[in-house]
């Protein structure tokens, strides 16, 4: 029930593969359990299993938000992934990554 509350993400664009040494930006919304956007501002928490993140905590007005990624140092079929999510509860929603 808890995971029901609780604010999801949807990725709007952004995500799946990346060019070694490369950039993305990933756009995203924060939506409720009907896929609603919720129209807040708030901080959320990024973690990465791999790259490169230059922040690690973005605010988001509107529920709209977006950060970058890159994958620096990574090499051709590297795989890592973002973590989005709040303080006391990361990882709501993963970004996974391919590098090409």
């Amino acid at each position: 029930q808890l995971a029901d509350a609780m604010p999801h993400f949807v990725i709007t664009s952004g995500g799946d593969s990346i060019d070694a040494d490369g950039y993305d930006t990933v756009n995203f919304k924060m939506v409720d359990s009907d896929g609603s956007t919720i129209n807040q501002a708030t901080d959320i928490y990024l973690e990465h299993s791999g790259g490169y993140l230059p922040m690690h905590r973005i605010h988001i007005t509107d529920g709209t938000g977006s950060f970058k990624v890159g994958a620096l140092g990574m090499t051709s079929g590297d795989i890592f992934k973002v973590k989005l999510g709040f303080r006391n509860y990361t990882g709501i929603m993963d970004v996974d990554y391919i590098v090409n």
